[in-house]
């Protein structure tokens, strides 16, 4: 997660971007249709005292009509209701005339630079409730989802439409000419992006929480489920629905319905890490038991499951919108009210682990709460550190990794090395929902210091009984869950393989042809060792291929390629005709970028 002043970075940052995309079109499209609206007038005005002088009116009589149209120029007729008007506003104000459009464009922006003025005090305002607590935060995300997705479809559509009308006025005004193609353009773009950000506030994008693990059955572990109950007793709390076992470096509680392999279990769930409880006494594993049960006591879950979804389907919109350049008007003012939402949920998660660190020192004890967090932390620092070194191994993971034994192995010479003291500088325990404070802030806040020189005894200390012990099935649980996750690990792993190797071997050779097979267009090849042209049959392996053009044709698309000699050094070019590739455009350039991709990250490896 990000930190307290990265999102206070963010947050002025996208307050910029903001105001930018409220202001920027509007104040061009404000400041070019005055300009040409205050043209015209004087141009009118000066035409129509030159007919005047040329008819030989009187001074005092042209004067009369030169005070009247300077006080209604052309520029104001448009908006004028008076039926005196009406001769002169249909001449002067024809619609989609010229006088008509820019009359509508000018007004057209100050509504929306208005607009854009009240949207952004309903951003701040939001903003403010946003640092408020979980309900108001949650009522806070209902109502601006609803508004700003909203007001952001209205701004997408009503700018995009101003900036097709400057992509022809603009040119047309300033250099006597307009481009239909860039119109067109600019016009289809701008009709994608108004549909798109319409379409998307309908979406209903299904928040799924997949938790890997299995359950633990009350007969599987009878005294645990007894001193979970016990603990939720002293914390005046429901015990859980349903405790799960997994092999994640951490513990947590929630009242979001769960995706569990092939079911789905809903209510009280109370999730233990398995290789955890192996590494913490019953008394250290009883007091982050009881800080997890405080989230119930204190109604975090229950404010939790309701917010999840909720900020599932506001960051699926705002997805939707990063990913379009002409949506991006919709999209910062949304990245504002979201930064500041997560900026308030940081704070006042940190404010819930505090009083459910109270609450565990309140029911267990201070002292064993700290030893288990320095347990926790320490062990999942080491396991991150063994599942890197694994990673970056050049050989392929055959059979089972036991990721689980080097860890158990190497814990406790971990906790006695130098790299052990830096690795546990500034540290916290990981979680999948909030934001913990650091560790020497939760030990003055329970008044259990332990100086960060015994944190190495601590986690070599001998476990008596644990937790672990106690249930029937943990080992085999941990032993289907490690396998699932050490295949899919190989796997990730071999994938990384296929973009290091520079193959010198058939071992090498097999796992790139595996990821990057030969793909046959007709009439190129591309390969993971470069490009044949099949027309004349010329090969030119990636090295000498230092840039790629690829032009799309109405009578046939044609790749230019550019060769550097090995030996000179001297570059060249050479252009590939590709007739009938239009239907596998896209997968050939994909190929391209794919294959060149992988070459380079093997040379570098």
């Amino acid at each position: 997660m990000r930190s307290l002043t990265s999102l206070k970075s963010d947050l002025m940052r996208m307050a910029l971007y903001a105001v930018l995309s409220l202001a920027l079109v509007p104040g061009i499209t404000l400041v070019f249709s005055g300009h040409v609206l205050k043209t015209w007038d004087r141009e009118f005005l000066e035409s129509i005292e030159g007919d005047l002088r040329k008819a030989n009116v009187a001074l005092a009589e042209r004067e009369q009509v030169l005070a009247r149209f300077r006080a209604d120029p052309p520029s104001t007729i448009c908006g004028n209701s008076d039926p005196a008007a009406a001769e002169y506003r249909s001449r002067a104000c024809e619609p989609w005339g010229h006088q008509w459009q820019f009359y509508w464009a000018h007004k057209v922006s100050q509504i929306m630079l208005l607009g854009g003025v009240l949207l952004a005090a309903l951003i701040v305002l939001l903003c403010l409730a946003a640092q408020r607590g979980r309900d108001v935060q949650y009522r806070s995300l209902l109502l601006g989802r609803r508004l700003l997705s909203w007001s952001g479809s209205i701004e997408v559509v009503a700018q995009n439409a101003m900036l097709a009308w400057l992509s022809f006025w603009l040119t047309a005004w300033f250099f006597h000419m307009y481009s239909i193609k860039l119109v067109a353009i600019t016009g289809i773009a701008a009709a994608a992006a108004a549909l798109l950000a319409v379409t998307q506030i309908f979406a209903r994008p299904k928040w799924k929480f997949e938790v890997e693990g299995e359950l633990v059955r009350e007969q599987d572990a009878p005294a645990l489920w007894q001193r979970v109950r016990g603990l939720a007793q002293m914390l005046g709390t429901a015990p859980p629905r349903q405790i799960i076992g997994g092999i994640d470096t951490n513990f947590f509680v929630t009242e979001s319905q769960i995706s569990l392999g092939n079911q789905t279990v809903d209510g009280r769930t109370l999730f233990v890490s398995l290789p955890l409880l192996r590494v913490l006494d019953q008394r250290e594993a009883d007091a982050v038991l009881a800080h997890e049960l405080a989230h119930f006591s204190g109604g975090d879950t229950e404010r939790s499951a309701k917010l999840g979804p909720a900020l599932s389907q506001f960051d699926g919109y705002l997805g939707a919108m990063q990913g379009n350049f002409m949506t991006l008007i919709a999209y910062y003012p949304l990245a504002l009210y979201r930064t500041a939402l997560e900026l308030g949920l940081m704070r006042e998660s940190r404010e819930r682990e505090f009083l459910a660190d109270r609450a565990a020192a309140q029911a267990v004890a201070g002292r064993p709460l700290i030893s288990a967090l320095i347990k926790i932390s320490a062990y999942g620092n080491y396991r991150g550190h063994i599942e890197e070194e694994l990673f970056q191994r050049d050989d392929r993971h055959e059979g089972e990794i036991g990721i689980a034994a080097y860890v158990a192995q190497g814990l406790k010479p971990f906790a006695n090395s130098e790299r052990f003291q830096d690795a546990m500088q500034g540290a916290s325990v990981p979680h999948p929902f909030d934001s913990h404070p650091k560790l020497s802030e939760r030990m003055e806040n329970v008044s259990s210091p332990i100086p960060s020189k015994l944190f190495g005894a601590v986690v070599a200390s001998t476990v008596a009984n644990s937790w672990h012990s106690e249930i029937l099935t943990a080992e085999a649980i941990e032993a289907r869950l490690w396998n699932a996750y050490e295949s899919r690990f190989a796997k990730a792993h071999e994938h990384t393989l296929a973009y290091r190797y520079h193959p010198s071997n058939d071992a090498e050779r097999a796992i790139v042809l595996k990821y990057f097979p030969p793909r046959d267009f007709g009439p190129i090849v591309v390969a993971y060792d470069g490009i044949t042209v099949n027309a004349d049959q010329s090969n030119f392996d990636w090295d000498q291929v230092t840039n790629m053009n690829y032009e799309d044709g109405y009578g046939g698309d044609v790749l230019t390629l550019t060769l550097a000699d090995p030996h000179s050094g001297k570059t060249s070019s050479k252009k590939v005709k590709l007739p009938g590739l239009k239907p596998q455009r896209d997968e050939l350039k994909q190929a391209l970028g794919m294959y060149k991709q992988r070459h380079a990250v093997s040379r570098q490896s």
